[in-house]
C-alpha cells in the first residue's frame, strides 16, 4: 500500500477520526523512535520494540500518542509475549487513565490474572470496580460472586446469587450455578438440599471439569462424602477419570470395581462410558464393558446402552450390527434429540450397508423431522454412493419422494445432479415421473442460492451472467453499546490484533454494524490481513437481511498477493483465477496457516512435498511461511498434479486426498462427465473441496478477470458441455 511520508490519511477514516485520535506531527517520537513507525509496526504484528522496554519506560511514556486504548492493547500484547508483569503494569495504567471501554477490559483482564493465581483480595478489588462500572452487567456480578464464593464469604455470595433469575446465563453457566448452589448449601449445613443437587451433578451430567472441581470439594473435607454416599463417590471417581481422558487408568479402575445393580441406571454414566472408549482403537473394549453393564431398567439408560452399542459397532465398521442397534435405539428414544441423532446414525448405517435399499428409511426419518438440514451430510453421502453405483432411477425417486422434505442445499444438489444426468442423456426425467425440465431445475437452483457451487455451474449451463443485488439503503444508526464495541475493535486492529477481533466478531450474537464492516475489511486487506477480514465479512452475511452485494463479493474473493500469483500462474501456464481460488480455499490467504496434519502456508503444502517440488525447481532454500516461496512451490505442484492426472478436477482431488486414491475412482467412474464424477467421489472432504475451488475460481474469474461463468467453469471442467 502506498504510504504518505508523514500520515496514513487513508487509515484515518471519518469514523475512526471520531474516536478522538491525535493527529501527530512528523517529528513526534516515543522511545527515541518515530511514533508513526511504531504504529505501523504494531499494526502489522511487529512487536520487537516492546521486548526491549523497561517498566520505567512504560510507566513514564505518553502512550496516548499511539492512539486510543494504547495502555490496554499494549498490555494484551505483553500478555501474548508471556510478560505478565509488564501486562499488569499497563492494564493498571489503563484502569486509571483510559475511559471505557478500555478501562473495563483492563479491569477484567486484571481480575482474570489475579483469579488465575488465586489472589482473591486483588481479584475482589477488580470485581468490585467492574460492578461499579456497570451494576446490571451479569458477567461482572458473576466475577464478584466468584471472589466471595472462593473466599467462603458465603453471606455476600448468597446475596448476589439469589438475585439472579433462572435462565439468565448460558446453559454451561447455569449448570455451574448448580455446583455453586450445592456447595453453598453444604457449607450452610443444609445437607438434604445439598445432597440432591450434588448427586444430580454427578449422576446426570456429561463428564467435565465440573465433576473434577466437585471432587476437590469433597477431598478438602472427607466428611462431606457422606452427602453423596458410597455409590456417589464411585460415580464421581468414574466421571473424573472419563474427564481426564485416561483410558488406561479408567480400565484399571473399572476392573477393580464391584457395581451395585442400580449404578448403571443413569443415562449419563452409560454415555460417558461410550465417550471414554469411542475411538476405533478402544471400541471393542467399550463393547465388553457395555456387555458387563447388562440391560438397565431406566428408560433413558436403556436408550443410551443401545445407542452406545451402535456407535461402537459403527467405529468397528460392523454395519449390520450397528444398524440393528440403532433400530432398537429408535424405539427407545426419549427426547426429540435422541430421535434425531439416532436417525442420523441409522441412515448412515443403511448408506454404508445397502444404499440401494435406503429410500424407505430416508422417507421414515424425513417424514418425522422439522430439521432436514441435520441429515444433510448423510444424505450427501447417500447421493454420492448412488452416483458411484449409477443408480439413476433411485436418484430420480429421491427427488420425487423426498424433494419437498429436503434441506434447500440438499434439494439444490440433487436437482443439479439430475439436470446434468438428463442433459447427458443418462436419465429421462419424464420416464422417471418428474414433470420438470433440466433447465427448470437449474433456474430454481439459481433463485434459491445464486452464488452456490450448483448455481454457478447452472449459470454456465444456461449462459447466464452473475447478477448482483442493489446495495442496501443507508443503514440505521446502531446502539451506544455497539458503537463502544466497534471502537474497541478499531483500537485492537490498530495494535495488530486483527485475529482476536475476528474471533470476537464471530462469537458476537448481536447484529453487526455493516458500515463498520465495510470500512474495516478493506483496511485489513490493505495490510494483508485477509483471513480475519473474510471471517468478519462472513459473520456479517449471517445476519438476517444481509446480502452479498458486488462490492462485498470483491472483498470476499480478493486478488490477494496479486503480483506473486500473476507471475507464478504465467510461469506454470495456470489461470490466475484458478490459482487464487486454490489459495483462498486452502489457507484463506494466511501465510502462517498450518493444518493439523502439518500442511503449511498459502497453498498448504506438506514439508516433504515442498522439498520434492523444490528439488525439481532447483530451489535450494525455501520458507513455506514466505508467500513468494509458497506460491512458487504450490503452483508447480498443482501443475505437476494436472500433468499426472490429465485434468484439473482430478488434479484438485489428488491435491487434497493424495494421488494414490484417484486411480480406483477413475476405474469406477472414469466414463462419467466431470461434474457428475465429482458428485461420486467417496471422500466427503475431497468432494466438497473441488466444489469450493470451482466456486472461488468462478467468482474470481467473473469479478476480477472479465470471465463468464462458462469460461471459468471450463478451467476446471475442460470437457464441460452445457
Amino acid at each position: 500500500m502506498t504510504r504518505l511520508p508523514c500520515l496514513r490519511l487513508s487509515w484515518l477514516a471519518p469514523a475512526v477520526i471520531g474516536l478522538g485520535l491525535v493527529v501527530l506531527s512528523c517529528g513526534s517520537t516515543l522511545w527515541d523512535r518515530p511514533v508513526e513507525k511504531i504504529r505501523q509496526d504494531l499494526e502489522h504484528g511487529k512487536t520487537d520494540v516492546l521486548i526491549t522496554l523497561t517498566p520505567q519506560q512504560l510507566s513514564s511514556a505518553q502512550l496516548s500518542l499511539l492512539g486510543p486504548g494504547a495502555e490496554w492493547n499494549l498490555g494484551c500484547l505483553y500478555a501474548q509475549l508471556n510478560n505478565a508483569a509488564q501486562a499488569e503494569l499497563l492494564w493498571r495504567r489503563s484502569l486509571m487513565e483510559e475511559p471505557a471501554p478500555w478501562r473495563d477490559r483492563a479491569a477484567l483482564d486484571l481480575y482474570n490474572a489475579y483469579a488465575a493465581r488465586r489472589d482473591w483480595v486483588k481479584a475482589q478489588d477488580m470485581a468490585q470496580r467492574l460492578v461499579s462500572f456497570s451494576p446490571q452487567n451479569l458477567e461482572y456480578q458473576r466475577k464478584l460472586f466468584e471472589v466471595y464464593y472462593f473466599q467462603k464469604m458465603d453471606t455476600l455470595a448468597w446475596t448476589i446469587f439469589s438475585s439472579w433469575k433462572p435462565g439468565a446465563f448460558s446453559q454451561a453457566e447455569e449448570t455451574e450455578n448448580q455446583l455453586f448452589r450445592g456447595v453453598l448449601l453444604a457449607r450452610a449445613s443444609k445437607n438434604d438440599e445439598a445432597s440432591a443437587i450434588l448427586k444430580s451433578l454427578i449422576f446426570d451430567l456429561p463428564a467435565s471439569e465440573l465433576q473434577f472441581r466437585l471432587k476437590s470439594f469433597f477431598d478438602e473435607d472427607p466428611t462431606r462424602w457422606s452427602l453423596i454416599g458410597a455409590e456417589g463417590k464411585q460415580a464421581l471417581e468414574f466421571q473424573v477419570l472419563v474427564y481426564l481422558s485416561s483410558t488406561r487408568d479408567l480400565t484399571r479402575w473399572l476392573s477393580k470395581q464391584t457395581f451395585a445393580p442400580s449404578f448403571w441406571n443413569h443415562r449419563a454414566l452409560i454415555e460417558n462410558l461410550e465417550s471414554a472408549f469411542k475411538s476405533s482403537d478402544h471400541a471393542e473394549e467399550g463393547l465388553r464393558w457395555l456387555r458387563r453393564v447388562g440391560e438397565p431398567s431406566d428408560p433413558g439408560a436403556q436408550f443410551a446402552a443401545a445407542f452406545s452399542r451402535g456407535r461402537f459397532d459403527r467405529s468397528l465398521e460392523r454395519w449390520s450390527s450397528a444398524r440393528k442397534e440403532f433400530q432398537r435405539a429408535l424405539s427407545l428414544a426419549v427426547t426429540d434429540d435422541d430421535k434425531k441423532k439416532t436417525g442420523w446414525n441409522w441412515l448412515n448405517a443403511w448408506v454404508q450397508l445397502q444404499p440401494e435399499k435406503a429410500m424407505a428409511p430416508f422417507l421414515q426419518v424425513y417424514s418425522s423431522t422439522d430439521d432436514p438440514g441435520y441429515y444433510s451430510d448423510v444424505f450427501s453421502d447417500w447421493m454420492s454412493q448412488l452416483v458411484q453405483d449409477r443408480r439413476w432411477t433411485l436418484l430420480a425417486a429421491a427427488w420425487r419422494d423426498l424433494g419437498s422434505r429436503l434441506d434447500p442445499d440438499d434439494q439444490a444438489a440433487l436437482s443439479f445432479v439430475l439436470s446434468r444426468l438428463a442433459s447427458h442423456q443418462l436419465v429421462n426425467l419424464a420416464q422417471e415421473g418428474l414433470t420438470v425440465t433440466p433447465n427448470e431445475l437449474l433456474k430454481n437452483i439459481i433463485v434459491s442460492d445464486p452464488f452456490s457451487y450448483e448455481a454457478l455451474v447452472a449459470r454456465a449451463v444456461l449462459g447466464e451472467p452473475l447478477e448482483w443485488v442493489t446495495p442496501p439503503p443507508q443503514e440505521p444508526s446502531f446502539a451506544e453499546d455497539s458503537q463502544a464495541q466497534t471502537k474497541l475493535w478499531d483500537s485492537m486492529i490498530a495494535f495488530g490484533r486483527a485475529k482476536e477481533v475476528a474471533n470476537d466478531v464471530a462469537d458476537d450474537t448481536k447484529p453487526l454494524n455493516p458500515a463498520w464492516v465495510d470500512r474495516v475489511v478493506p483496511r485489513l486487506q490493505a495490510a494483508d490481513q485477509y483471513r480475519p477480514s473474510l471471517k468478519i465479512l462472513y459473520r456479517l452475511l449471517r445476519d438476517p437481511g444481509r446480502t452479498l452485494t458486488k462490492e462485498r463479493a470483491l472483498r470476499l474473493y480478493p486478488v490477494a498477493f496479486g503480483d506473486l500469483v500473476k507471475a507464478r500462474a504465467k510461469a506454470e501456464g495456470l489461470d490466475e483465477s484458478l490459482l487464487l481460488g486454490l489459495i483462498r480455499e486452502e489457507s484463506t490467504f494466511d501465510p502462517s496457516a498450518k493444518s493439523w496434519v502439518g500442511a503449511q502456508g498459502l497453498t498448504q503444502l506438506m514439508p516433504q512435498t515442498a522439498a520434492e517440488t523444490a528439488r525439481r525447481l532447483h530451489l535450494k532454500h525455501f520458507d513455506l511461511a514466505d508467500p513468494a516461496d509458497n506460491i512458487t512451490l504450490g503452483a508447480r505442484y498443482l501443475k505437476t498434479m494436472i500433468r499426472s492426472q490429465g485434468s484439473v478436477s482430478l488434479a484438485l482431488m489428488a491435491y487434497n486426498a493424495g494421488g494414490g486414491r484417484i486411480r480406483p475412482w477413475k476405474t469406477a467412474m472414469g466414463h462419467l462427465p466431470e461434474e457428475i464424477f465429482v458428485e461420486g467421489v467417496p471422500i466427503t472432504e475431497t468432494r466438497n473441496y473441488v466444489k469450493k475451488i470451482v466456486t472461488s475460481t468462478v467468482l474470481m474469474g467473473c469479478l476480477h478477470f472479465g470471465q463468464t461463468p462458462q469460461q471459468a467453469v471450463a478451467l476446471i471442467y475442460p470437457s464441460f458441455a452445457p
